[in-house]
């Protein structure tokens, strides 16, 4: 009797093996013909800083025109990181002009 149990259990011992080297071989295929996308770190930095942009008038000179006083003001580009610190400042082509009178002296 455990000559007819033996040989019937090894056609599914048989099948077992060559069924999970199939699946086996399969997943091997599959893992070098499928390209993954490439990924970030769970905790990675964005790759640039979030800047924020501000602009400001600066001061450029002040004049005198007879009576009057003209404060001249250019239009300043300053680009802020997260902490506020300041990244770089470009002036631009605005300018504003301000009269003040003084009278007579």
């Amino acid at each position: 009797m455990t000559e007819r149990l033996r040989l019937r259990w090894i056609p599914v011992i048989l099948g077992t093996v060559i069924a999970v080297n199939l699946m086996l071989v399969a997943m091997l295929v599959a893992r070098e013909t499928t390209a993954l996308p490439e990924s970030l770190p769970a905790l990675s930095q964005p790759g640039t800083p979030r800047l924020t942009t501000d602009y400001q008038m600066e001061l450029e000179k002040t004049t005198r025109e007879g009576n009057w006083v003209v404060e001249h003001y250019r239009q300043v580009k300053v680009r802020l990181d997260t902490n506020g610190r300041e990244v770089d400042r470009n002036p631009t082509s605005e300018v504003t002009h301000i009269r003040y009178w003084q009278g007579k002296e």
